[in-house]
């Protein structure tokens, strides 16, 4: 078989003229389709450089990622900010740690008639977090199945550990979880042992006195007033001004110190 390069083929026309017509057009008919495939060497290069570079990639991605999601933590600080300031523009004073409704049925043991002035200010800030139906479920009352039995829920919602009595399910609204309560850095565990929605965030709860009775009085902006639960404080209360005093934190959430406080129902706060 006669075999000829490429090169000679080009330089030396002479040769080709030679060559029978049929014959060179079979010639550079197989100098067109033949094709050079990889090589094991040159595969296995390939794969390294690829995986070289997925390795200095990988950890890019994840770096951008957690940045992204401590954007959102931040995010969520400053949209409860907004809305703690549109509640006290709106109702002229600042929600309370310990807010919602007395007992009314003492002797239920559901629980069912009253919050007990329990819940803490992450629930009347709802409607400012653009969670208003879940809000309104909750002032509205409605009747709730608790095993065999079929209790009324007092408008302002149950107390937060309801129903306990034979292991039922939560209340819907306690068990909703709230995604600007969340911080997307933490552990992904949305509801609680006993099935409540968690949060991520605390309230400022001020530095403490001690009185010589024995008294304790806390002095933050959601702290109410001492015992009197009741007394709830105005913008003019902050006299370093906004801007100067702190509202909301991140915290350590599904800890293990702070499991009684890790729900957004009956989250106190901290103190500083």
């Amino acid at each position: 078989m006669l075999r000829l390069k490429s090169s000679t083929i080009s330089s030396d026309k002479s040769v080709m003229r030679s060559v029978p017509s049929v014959l060179r057009k079979f010639i550079v008919a197989k100098l067109v389709i033949v094709r050079r495939g990889f090589t094991l060497v040159e595969l296995l290069v390939v794969i390294a450089i690829i995986g070289i570079l997925v390795g200095l990639l990988l950890p890019a991605v994840q770096a951008a990622r957690e940045a992204a999601r401590r954007m959102q933590c931040s995010n969520n600080l400053k949209q409860m900010g907004l809305a703690v300031l549109n509640y006290e523009s709106t109702y002229k004073k600042f929600p309370n740690k310990n807010g919602g409704t007395k007992n009314y049925c003492g002797s239920c043991p559901e629980r069912n008639g009253a919050n007990y002035e329990r819940l803490s200010i992450f629930v009347p800030l709802l409607p400012f977090i653009e969670q208003t139906p879940l809000y309104d479920r909750i002032q509205a009352g409605n009747e709730m199945s608790v095993g065999a039995v079929t209790v009324m829920i007092a408008p302002g919602g149950p107390a937060g550990w309801f129903p306990k009595v034979d292991g039922s399910a939560s209340y819907f609204p306690w068990a909703q979880v709230i995604p600007g309560y969340q911080c997307p850095s933490d552990i992904p565990i949305p509801l609680s042992a006993g099935g409540h929605g968690t949060n991520s965030y605390a309230v400022n709860l001020g530095d403490q006195i001690l009185a010589i009775n024995g008294f304790q009085s806390l002095r933050g902006p959601f702290a109410g007033n001492g015992s009197n639960q009741s007394h709830y404080k105005s913008i003019g209360a902050i006299t370093d001004g906004t801007s100067n005093t702190l509202a909301f934190s991140e915290r350590v959430a599904h800890n293990a110190n702070n499991l009684n406080n890790d729900v957004f129902i009956v989250s106190d706060g901290s103190q500083l």
